[in-house]
């Protein structure tokens, strides 16, 4: 019957594929690293870095903050301070393919996250100023699962093991976890360029879609 219906036939390789990211992400891999700052000795090291990621009108204007390092992640947070307007932007660099895609830098004291777009950059940061940061303690949260996923489908169950499972009600998304089992904190959804980021308190996490029509993605963060 699947191989008759093309409609069946994109239903099973959605969920085949669906089923295997889950698999592969519930094995033992560490996705939330700490992060130190790092005195750089060479003021030359920063703009090099920057200079495919910034106008040179724009670098001329920004000084750097501080620059945090995971050793363990081989990724780079550069915290830069725009002249002008005193906006902060944060650039994450990593080695890894895909490891500064929708990252979290989560600070304590001030409790704060910030999450970057899907290359590793956050701009225009406001209220930040006064932070030492080089004393603040912070991690740096990769995604633990994506899910990028098509609203014709209107249900998604999922393995047992995954303690997760999806629902749709209009533009309602109803995501049910199993919190006392479940190591993740926070849930990101994005969708035609806007973003919400919910922290996992309970059972059940609910966002409001731009438009139940249009295709969207889960980041779900440990």
């Amino acid at each position: 019957m699947i191989d008759q219906s093309e409609e069946l036939q994109a239903t099973y390789q959605f969920l085949l594929s669906y089923y295997e990211e889950l698999d592969r992400v519930f094995g033992v891999q560490p996705f939330v690293f700490p992060l130190k700052p790092l005195q750089l000795k060479e003021r030359s090291a920063g703009p090099v870095v920057l200079a495919a990621m910034t106008s040179a009108q724009e670098r001329s204007m920004l000084q750097t903050r501080v620059t945090l390092v995971s050793e363990e992640n081989n990724t780079v947070v550069r915290v830069l301070e725009n002249e002008r307007d005193n906006c902060l932007q944060f650039h994450v660099i990593s080695e890894k393919e895909g490891q500064n895609e929708r990252v979290i830098l989560s600070l304590v004291k001030p409790e704060i996250d910030l999450v970057t777009d899907e290359f590793g950059k956050l701009k225009g940061v406001r209220d930040l100023s006064n932070i030492d940061w080089n004393s603040i303690y912070s991690v740096l949260r990769v995604p633990g699962l994506k899910l990028e996923i098509d609203p014709e489908y209107h249900s998604f169950p999922v393995a047992d093991h995954s303690k997760v499972q999806l629902s749709f009600d209009g533009k309602k998304i109803e995501i049910s976890v199993a919190h006392c089992d479940s190591d993740y904190s926070r849930i990101l959804l994005v969708q035609k360029g806007s973003t919400e980021l919910q922290i996992v308190t309970a059972n059940k996490v609910v966002f409001n879609l731009e438009a139940n029509d249009k295709p969207f993605s889960l980041y779900f963060y440990e």
